[in-house]
């Protein structure tokens, strides 16, 4: 029996249809972007890559003394 392992991405589109417009919206993907950058940022300063456990240890000492 042959076993393989496959890395497999899930990528999903969600559209939104809003009734309203409302500025949290577009705050809440700002806010997003932000800590994108800032998790770039550090993974980048590291030099390599990184687990996601060690990013989160990395980035949770920022704002957690």
């Amino acid at each position: 029996m042959c076993e393989t392992k496959s890395n497999m991405n899930l990528t999903k589109t969600v559209v939104l249809k809003l009734e309203e417009t409302d500025d949290s919206i577009q705050e809440t993907m700002e806010r997003y972007t932000e800590g994108m950058n800032f998790a770039s940022k550090v993974v980048y300063e590291n030099g390599e890559p990184l687990s996601a456990n060690r990013l989160q240890r990395l980035i949770y000492e920022e704002f957690v003394p």
